[in-house]
C-alpha cells in the first residue's frame, strides 16, 4: 500500500516517536511510506529562536530513525503537495480536519489518536476532530472510554503502542540496595497538565529523607536547568542518553495530572525500572499497580513522594516491581502492535 502519515510538526514528543515506529515498521514491510510535516516557521522571540538552532544543531527535526522519507511542507491543506495514496493517516487534532479536506485520491483516511487534544486547542475543537468520518485508531483503553464518552459511539479500532525490541533492556541490572546508592529519575516539563512542578515537589520531600539519592531529570524545557544545584540535569538528552538513563534507574517517577497514554512509564518498565506514577492515561493498563507501579492521584505530590519513599525504605521491592514491569512490557512491542496496525489498514 501506499501510506502518508500527516504531522503538524516533527519534535520529541512520544506520540512523534510513535508515528515514526509504526512508520518504519510498514515501510519494512514493503509499503511506501511518506511522512509530510508542518515546515516550522523561523521564530522571532530571541530565547525562541535560541531553542529553534539548539534542535537544529541537534537535529531534532528528525529526532527518531525512519527509514522512510520525510517531506516538509509549508501548507499542509495544499493537497497538491501530498502524493496520490491508498491510505492517508491524520495525527493529531489538527491534521484530522486537514486530512477531511483531502480529496479521495489522497487515500482512505484515518485518524491516529493519542490524546483529547484539549491542552492545544479548545474542547470543542478536540471534540469536533473526533466526530470527522474518518476511521478512528485510538492506542489504549482510556482513550476508548473517552472517545465513547465524548461522542457517544466506538472508535474504529485501539492498537496499543509498541516500543522497538532494542529499547528493552534484556541485560542484568544492579539494583539498590545492591549498589551504594538509590537512582530516581523523572522527566521534566513545567506545563501544568504535565505535573512537572508536582514532582520537584515530590523528589524535594523525598531527598530531605533520602539526602544521599541520586536524582536525575530530562527534558527540553528550559526551566529544568534550575534544578541544577541538587539533581543531574540532561536538557534536550538523546535517544541513547535516555536509554542510558532508563537503564541506571531504579524508580522513575511520572507526575503528570493528564496524559493520553504516559509512554515514559512503560519505556521505563521496558528497562526494568520501578514505577512512582500518578493514575492517568495508560499506567494502570501497562503496569500493575502494587506489583510493578504505586499509583497516587495526580495534583498530590505528597502521595507520590510516599511512594517513592515507600520504594526506598523497602529496598528489595524495587527489584521484584522492576522485574514484574519489565515482564508486563512484554506486551507492548512492536512486533506485536506493528501487525495490527497492518491489519486495521488493510482491512
Amino acid at each position: 500500500m501506499r501510506i502518508n502519515f500527516i504531522l503538524d510538526g516533527i519534535g520529541t514528543s512520544g506520540g512523534v516517536r510513535m508515528v515514526f515506529n509504526f512508520a518504519n515498521f510498514l515501510f519494512h514491510r514493503g509499503h511506501q511510506v511518506t511522512v509530510y510535516s508542518r515546515r516550522n516557521k523561523l521564530p522571532e522571540n530571541l530565547n525562541e529562536l535560541k531553542h529553534w538552532l539548539l534542535i537544529r544543531k541537534l537535529d531534532l527535526f528528525t529526532p527518531f530513525p525512519h527509514c522512510f522519507p520525510i517531506h516538509f511542507v509549508n501548507d499542509l491543506k495544499d493537497s497538491s503537495k501530498i502524493t496520490d495514496a491508498d491510505r492517508v493517516i491524520a495525527t493529531a487534532c489538527s491534521t484530522a480536519f486537514i486530512v477531511n479536506g483531502y480529496p479521495q485520491s489522497k487515500g482512505e483516511k484515518f485518524y491516529f489518536v493519542q490524546d483529547f487534544e484539549n491542552w492545544a486547542n479548545s474542547s470543542k475543537m478536540a471534540l469536533q476532530s473526533w466526530l470527522l468520518p474518518l476511521k478512528t485508531i485510538v492506542t489504549c483503553q482510556h482513550l476508548l472510554s473517552l472517545f465513547k464518552t465524548k461522542t457517544g459511539k466506538k472508535p474504529f479500532t485501539l492498537v496499543y503502542y509498541g516500543l522497538e525490541d532494542q529499547f528493552f533492556n534484556h541485560q542484568k541490572k544492579r539494583f539498590f540496595p545492591h549498589k551504594k546508592q538509590a537512582v530516581v529519575t523523572m522527566i521534566y516539563n513545567s506545563t501544568e497538565r504535565k505535573g512537572g512542578l508536582d514532582g520537584i515537589a515530590a523528589l524535594k520531600t523525598v531527598k530531605k529523607e533520602f539526602p544521599e539519592t541520586i536524582f536525575n531529570l530530562f527534558g527540553i524545557d528550559q526551566t529544568i536547568k534550575k534544578y541544577r544545584h541538587w539533581a543531574n540535569i540532561h536538557y534536550f538528552p538523546t535517544q541513547n542518553r535516555i536509554l542510558d538513563l532508563y537503564r541506571q534507574t531504579d524508580i522513575f517517577v511520572s507526575p503528570s495530572r493528564k496524559e493520553g497514554f504516559g509512554l515514559p512509564g512503560l519505556e521505563a518498565l521496558a528497562n526494568k525500572c520501578a514505577l512512582a506514577s500518578t493514575g492517568v492515561g495508560a499506567v494502570c493498563e501497562y503496569s500493575q499497580p502494587g506489583k510493578s507501579s504505586l499509583i497516587s492521584p495526580p495534583k498530590n505530590p505528597r502521595a507520590l513522594a510516599e511512594n517513592i519513599i515507600k520504594l526506598l525504605k523497602n529496598s528489595e521491592k524495587i527489584k521484584y516491581f522492576a522485574l514484574s514491569g519489565f515482564k508486563q512490557a512484554q506486551r507492548f512491542k512492536m512486533a506485536t502492535a506493528g501487525p495490527k496496525f497492518e491489519k486495521v489498514l488493510s482491512a
